[in-house]
């Protein structure tokens, strides 16, 4: 993905007001759910799913639920964060001082 593609994916994520957020790109009204045209004309929900998939990389059945008292609501996005830290950090370790 582009970092346009990024900004407008947490965009999404930021602007949806529905508890599944593929209910903002249905255009039919049921219920709760809300047609978001800001979201619908931002990206396809097809293209947000292939970008959600390649950055939500955990192991779902290790994740602990909202009711567990270590419940971490960025578990689904710690491994790729911690990967990021750690090669972030081992660059500037040992870069030296003329990386920084």
């Amino acid at each position: 993905p582009t970092a346009e593609e990024l900004v407008n994916w947490d965009g999404v994520v930021i602007e949806n007001k529905n508890d599944f957020i593929g209910d903002s790109w249905i255009t039919d009204t049921i219920g709760d759910t809300m047609y978001n045209p800001l979201i619908a004309d931002t990206m396809y929900f097809r293209r947000w799913v292939d970008i959600k998939r390649n950055l939500k990389l955990c192991d779902w059945t290790k994740e602990t639920t909202r009711d567990n008292p270590n419940y971490d609501p960025t578990q689904k996005y710690r491994l790729i964060w911690d990967v990021t830290t750690y090669n972030l950090n081992q660059f500037i370790k040992k870069g030296g001082k003329d990386v920084v």
